[in-house]
């Protein structure tokens, strides 16, 4: 699953929602954490993920990042839910 995205970073525009948000509001202020909101990523450019290292290391071989990877993600992890993104990562 996604854990954390950077505000404005390019998984946050592409609208991907992590496990872990940053709230502040009048109630509230601080970082929650819901599983069962965020995404999880099924496919990277076609290949299926199982693991974060696998998610890493398609990252790194589709470097530069000037390139945009595909992205098949599942809201909250449910089947049926799936939607494609495109998202330039920030590799570092």
């Amino acid at each position: 699953m996604v854990f954390r995205t950077q505000g404005g970073g390019p998984a946050d525009e592409a609208g991907l929602v992590a496990i872990e948000r940053r709230v502040g509001d009048i109630f509230l202020r601080g970082v929650i954490r819901d599983p069962n909101g965020a995404d999880l990523i099924v496919k990277i450019n076609g290949q299926t993920v199982e693991d974060k290292a696998q998610v890493d290391e398609i990252i790194k071989q589709n470097s530069p990042a000037d390139k945009p990877i595909q992205l098949l993600v599942r809201r909250g992890g449910k089947p049926g839910r799936e939607r494609e993104v495109f998202v330039r990562p920030l590799i570092r």
